[in-house]
């Protein structure tokens, strides 16, 4: 028997759960929240928050990041490869530091 999990499952868990949503959605032209940024930092989801927004082209703020830094990780490096898995998927995250999206490790570059 195959059981069917539910792909948003991870945010009953998130730490944004109850919390006013305007500090993950910033109006046009105004800076993201630090407040958001701080909450998803230390949120176990803060995982599957990103890669959902990653694969879903979300506005806002998910897994800490904001719509640039997310757009900036779509545009994946092909030229290099995570030390632990292998995988060709690594995106810079901000300057001087890459992820890998297949593992979620990270490294300063």
């Amino acid at each position: 028997m195959t059981t069917m999990t539910d792909p948003l499952a991870w945010q009953t868990t998130g730490l944004c759960r109850g919390v006013t949503t305007n500090i993950f959605f910033p109006d046009d032209f105004e800076l993201p929240d630090p407040a958001a940024q701080r909450l998803c930092r230390r949120c176990p989801a803060r995982e599957a928050c990103l890669q959902y927004a990653l694969e879903h082209e979300e506005f806002g703020i998910w897994g800490g990041t904001t719509d640039d830094q997310r757009e900036a990780m779509r545009r994946t490096r092909h030229r290099v490869k995570c030390p632990d898995c292998l995988s060709h998927e690594v995106v810079e995250m901000i300057p001087h530091h890459e992820v890998c999206l297949s593992c979620g490790m990270s490294w300063n570059i």
